[in-house]
C-alpha cells in the first residue's frame, strides 16, 4: 500500500506556501495604502509581514508584481458584482445606478484594497506615473463597465466619447467614496457615496443620451 504521508506532507507546505503568499499581500496592501506605492521598499513588507526577503522573493519578483495582484483582486471584484446583477437594469438611469450600487458593494467587501486602486489610478492620471504592467488591468475594469453600460448608450455614441465617460464614472464613484473615508467611518462613507450616486445617476443619464 502506496504511503499517504507525502500527499499530506505536501499539502501541508502547499498550505503554508498560500498562508504566507496572503500574509505579504496583507502586509503590502496596508504598507501601500499608509506609505504609497512609490514611497515603500520592499524591506517594509517584509518587516510588517515578519518575514525574511528570501521568502519575498520566493512569492513575487518585485514590489509591482505585488500591486498587480491586489489590483487584479479589485477588479474582479467589480467584475463579479456587475456580472451577477439580476434583474438586468430596464433604461439608462438605472444602469448608471446600478453600476454605482455594484462599485459600492464591491468597494465595502474590501476598503483597502479599493483606496489602492484609486491612489494607482490618481498617481498615474496626475503625475503621469507610468506602470506599463498595471496599465491593462485599468483598461480591463474600463472595458467590463464599457460592455454594462454600452447597451444603454446612444449608438450614435462615437466609441471614445463613451470610453471617456466611463472612465469619468468609474473616478466619480471612486473619488466619492475614497473622500468620505478619512472623516467618517468606511460604512458610512459607502452609503452616502451610493446614495450620492444613486441620486445623480438620472441627471448623469440625461446628459449621455444627449451627447451624440
Amino acid at each position: 500500500m502506496d504511503d499517504p504521508e507525502p500527499k499530506r506532507e505536501g499539502g501541508r507546505a502547499a498550505r503554508r506556501a498560500s498562508a504566507t503568499h496572503q500574509k505579504l499581500l496583507h502586509a503590502a496592501l496596508s504598507t501601500f495604502t499608509t506609505h504609497g506605492f512609490e514611497g515603500c521598499a520592499i524591506e517594509d513588507i517584509t518587516e510588517r509581514a515578519d518575514v525574511g526577503k528570501g521568502t519575498f522573493y520566493r512569492h513575487f519578483h518585485d514590489k509591482h508584481a505585488v500591486l498587480v495582484e491586489l489590483l487584479q483582486s479589485a477588479v474582479q471584484l467589480i467584475e463579479g458584482r456587475i456580472t451577477t446583477i439580476h434583474p438586468r437594469p430596464g433604461n439608462l438611469s438605472d444602469a448608471i445606478g446600478t453600476f454605482f450600487k455594484a462599485y459600492a458593494w464591491a468597494f465595502r467587501e474590501r476598503v483597502e484594497l479599493f483606496v489602492l486602486l484609486t491612489q494607482t489610478q490618481s498617481m498615474m492620471a496626475t503625475r503621469g506615473v507610468l506602470y506599463p504592467d498595471v496599465e491593462p488591468l485599468f483598461q480591463r475594469l474600463w472595458g467590463i463597465l464599457d460592455q454594462f453600460l454600452a447597451q444603454y448608450l446612444p449608438p450614435s455614441m462615437p466609441t471614445e466619447t463613451r470610453q471617456t465617460y466611463i472612465v469619468m464614472l468609474c473616478g466619480l464613484m471612486s473619488g466619492a467614496l475614497v473622500a468620505g473615508i478619512p472623516g467618517m467611518s468606511a460604512a458610512i462613507a459607502i452609503e452616502k457615496a451610493e446614495a450620492l450616486g444613486e441620486a445623480m445617476a438620472p441627471a448623469i443619464a440625461e446628459h449621455l443620451r444627449c451627447t451624440v
